[in-house]
């Protein structure tokens, strides 16, 4: 009886062992993932890319070569030029700059200057954009983009090729700026552009806000007045505008203030002549009591 345990034991085993063999064979059978390598020459001494493919069938029955995997395109001299991955990509729209797909892709997306440096990260998940980092040729970062679920451009950042930023947007999913902020060269802001209900630009000396703008939209942006502020953001003027000749504005008031608030001087302009030349036409003095 115990031998006969032993040996049923065995059996069991080595059925065990010729299912898991079965299964690896039949696993490795099944696996129909290859690579497609292109070359710039005849002699194919010069790889320009290998990418991973797998067989799909169509709903025809045809068999046809899906981008999935790891692909690598090569500059002629030998360097990596692009490093990205697909998923069951049809790699028939393929991007007019690298000529390289863009649907489908998937993971991380590597471009390389000729030197070697890196030019552009971009995060992709299953052939949406995330984010983008771009770089000059000599490593200094270039730009930065964040995108939305529905592709387009959620906000981007441009940078001096000294590395100083320069501006920052932000966007709608429609794409339309509704935050911009510019900087001087030295990298402090110069002014912050807002575009909602309110469309306003705030413009800075020193990182103080020194005046807002206040702004009109018909067809285009329209100056509509403008507060100027002294260090202790104490309002000390304002410009009241108009629409004039060929859809610009024009000055119509200007307000001074003492520094309690009231109104110290009033000034009231008008337009003249063929370009809408402004000339004072009345002034009144205000006490501050």
């Amino acid at each position: 009886m115990y031998i006969l345990i032993i040996m049923k034991n065995k059996q069991n085993q080595c059925v065990a062992g010729l299912f898991l063999l079965a299964l690896l064979l039949v696993s490795c059978s099944n696996n129909n993932s290859n690579k497609i390598t292109e070359y710039y020459d005849a002699e194919k001494t010069k790889i320009k890319s290998v990418v991973e493919v797998i067989d799909s069938i169509t709903q025809k029955g045809d068999t046809i070569k899906l981008l999935n995997g790891n692909a690598i395109y090569y500059y002629e001299n030998g360097n990596i030029r692009i490093k990205c991955g697909f998923y069951k990509s049809f790699g028939i729209e393929k991007n007019q700059n690298s000529g390289v797909p863009s649907n489908g892709r998937d993971g991380e997306f590597l471009s390389y200057y000729e030197n070697g440096n890196r030019k552009i990260e971009i995060n992709y998940n299953k052939g949406r954009a995330i984010k983008l980092v771009g770089y000059y040729e000599n490593g200094n970062l270039k730009s930065k983009e964040k995108f939305y679920d529905n592709s387009k451009i959620k906000s981007h950042i441009n940078y001096s090729e000294n590395g100083v930023i320069e501006d920052d947007k932000e966007f709608t999913k429609e794409g339309k700026v509704i935050i911009l902020k510019e900087y001087s060269e030295a990298g402090n802001l110069v002014s912050e552009t807002f575009m909602g209900d309110k469309n306003y630009r705030d413009v800075y000396e020193k990182k103080i806000l020194i005046k807002r703008e206040y702004l009109h939209l018909a067809n285009k942006y329209y100056l509509d007045s403008v507060i100027h502020f002294n260090e202790s953001s104490i309002i000390t003027k304002r410009e009241l505008y108009e629409k004039g000749f060929e859809d610009e504005t024009t000055l119509k008031y200007i307000l001074n203030y003492y520094p309690n608030g009231k109104i110290k001087q009033k000034e009231q302009y008008e337009s003249y002549g063929e370009f809408s030349e402004q000339k004072l036409i009345s002034m009144e003095k205000f006490d501050e009591e």
